[in-house]
């Protein structure tokens, strides 16, 4: 359960990371909108996945084998 819960961090820190950079470039390009939803929305749900994935990766590291 321990490598299921570090790997869910480690592929919801990529995912996060990614959907913010989207987002922020969006915004640097003028785009109000990307595939219709808001870019103010979108960064923040880059960071909620960011936010998991730490949660994850701390659980994981608090588990035993």
């Amino acid at each position: 359960m321990k490598k299921c819960i570090d790997k869910l961090g480690t592929i919801g820190g990529y995912v996060g990371a990614i959907i913010c950079v989207v987002a922020v470039f969006g915004r640097f390009y003028s785009l109000v909108t990307i595939q219709g939803f808001n870019a103010k929305s979108i960064l923040i749900c880059g960071i909620g996945i960011g936010v998991f994935a730490c949660w994850a990766k701390l659980q994981a590291a608090s588990m035993k084998e």
